[in-house]
């Protein structure tokens, strides 16, 4: 008789002497020192220190299921969060002024441009037609490059000085400083500047400048 079975006889003896009448019925088979319900708990599968009936209940399969499967964090969880359908879903539209999805960038135009924008100072990046890429340009245009760049510009006749009109003319329209079209008068005789070469004298009225603004002396 082994050790369990010795206490449990003991413990029916005891209730005997004192007149109680005690009604058990149990499998003895299971009064097995070491066996699969007792050892399975200490070292199963399972591991969670019961036999495999209560593992099933506790740390098996099924409680797994319940949080490292398919519920959680499988295949199935990370495709709702970072696959290539999650990506799919944001919309891009190059030339929107907004950078989207797998663009590289978007100036809210399809156009590659051929300098920086107009009065920038360069070097500058560029957005291309496809929102892919960036690309360096180094030029931009500018009053007085010579170029007339609409809508920008009136006119560029190569300076950002405002001219006059021709010597002796009263009126006409010239390139300003800005590159905008302008009114302006020209340089006469009897303005009481000396605009050389045409002049040599002002004003025509002394004795040694003529009416033509010539020294006569």
């Amino acid at each position: 008789m082994n050790a369990r079975a010795r206490i449990i006889a003991a413990l029916l003896v005891g209730l005997a002497l004192q007149g109680c009448q005690l009604i058990v019925d149990f499998d003895r088979s299971r009064i097995v020192e070491g066996d699969a319900g007792v050892d399975a708990g200490a070292a199963d599968a399972g591991g969670g220190g019961m036999d495999a009936g209560s593992d099933a209940g506790g740390d098996d399969a099924g409680t797994d299921a319940a949080m490292d499967d398919a519920a959680m964090d499988d295949a199935g969880s990370d495709a709702a969060m970072d696959d290539a359908g999650s990506d799919a879903a944001v919309a891009m539209t190059c030339g929107n002024g907004t950078e989207e999805g797998t663009e590289a960038c978007d100036d809210g135009n399809t156009v590659t441009e051929a300098e920086c924008p107009y009065g920038s100072t360069p070097p500058c990046m560029i957005c291309d037609a496809t929102c892919e890429h960036e690309i360096e340009r180094t030029t931009a245009p500018r009053c007085g490059d010579g170029d007339t760049d609409a809508p920008q510009e009136d006119c560029d006749d190569g300076n950002t000085t405002t001219e006059r009109c021709a010597y002796g003319t009263a009126t006409c329209t010239v390139c300003d400083a800005t590159c905008q079209d302008a009114a302006a008068t020209g340089p006469t005789c009897g303005d009481g500047t000396v605009d050389a070469p045409q002049e040599e004298c002002e004003p025509p009225s002394t004795a040694t400048c003529d009416a033509s603004c010539q020294d006569v002396t």
